[in-house]
């Protein structure tokens, strides 16, 4: 009777967790999408046309183009957009594809005969719709770490710090690179010891597609290594180092 008392004072208490984690949530939600499209300028972060130009024009066209001021890109013509003249070059080769292909396809409903022109409104979206992953990742990484109360203080935190708002309306590579990394590492976070590679499949998956994000992703790979093999579970941290090798190829490949 006492076990089956304390089991439903546990499920009330994880059920509260997740309320509360839920209402922080919508609130983070809500400040991220208050005047998105004009907060922070267009001009803050000019990796967010890069990045919706190149996904756009490679889904549509079959070849990534966008702005670089590199010299070896032979390729080229300048556009005026935006208050600003920019050099579009092609292929576009000198950063990971996976938020290309992400901010591509969030924008092929949205956009016209003239990519170049497709407005921040729908741009900053993506980044948006990841900050709620990333708030809720927050919330479990914290309260599996420390405890549930800290776990809410950190979403709270995450959620509410203009910096941090504003950041994540921008459509950039670490907003993806975050949810990646906080889901891969919940995950280990969460590992039971057994001896199915199911969990470390999706981890190196995962550590694969950081490392397709941004180059830092890397990291996730290097970490799912060392903590799969200071827990002895050998066979992972192969899986792990598998996983990430494949996207150290496939970006090589890119």
């Amino acid at each position: 009777m006492l076990r089956y008392v304390l089991a439903s004072c546990h499920n009330m208490t994880r059920r509260l967790f997740l309320l509360i984690l839920t209402l922080i949530t919508v609130i983070g939600l809500f400040l991220r999408i208050t005047d998105y499209s004009i907060v922070p300028p267009q001009n803050e972060a000019y990796d967010e046309v890069h990045y919706a130009w190149g996904g756009l024009t490679w889904l549509k066209e079959g070849t990534p183009r966008s702005w670089s001021y590199f010299d070896s890109y032979k390729n080229n013509f300048y556009i005026e957009r935006f208050g600003t003249s920019w050099k579009i070059v092609w292929p576009l080769i000198e950063k990971p594809p996976l938020y290309f292909l992400a901010s591509g396809v969030s924008l092929l409903p949205f956009t016209g005969a003239d990519i170049y022109s497709v407005s921040h409104t729908f741009i900053r979206l993506l980044p948006i719709l990841l900050s709620v992953f990333t708030l809720v990742l927050t919330g479990l990484v914290g309260a599996k770490v420390f405890s549930e109360e800290v776990g809410l203080i950190s979403a709270a935190l995450y959620a509410t710090i203009p910096t941090v708002v504003l950041a994540n309306r921008l459509s950039v590579t670490e907003n993806l690179l975050t949810p990646i990394s906080l889901l891969a590492l919940y995950l280990m976070l969460t590992e039971n010891n057994s001896k199915k590679i199911s969990s470390a499949v999706v981890v190196g998956f995962l550590s694969a597609l950081a490392l397709l994000t941004k180059q830092i992703g890397i990291f996730v790979g290097i970490c799912a290594f060392i903590f799969y093999f200071y827990q002895n579970m050998y066979k992972k941290s192969v899986v792990a180092v598998s996983f990430s090798t494949i996207g150290v190829i496939l970006f090589f490949a890119f």
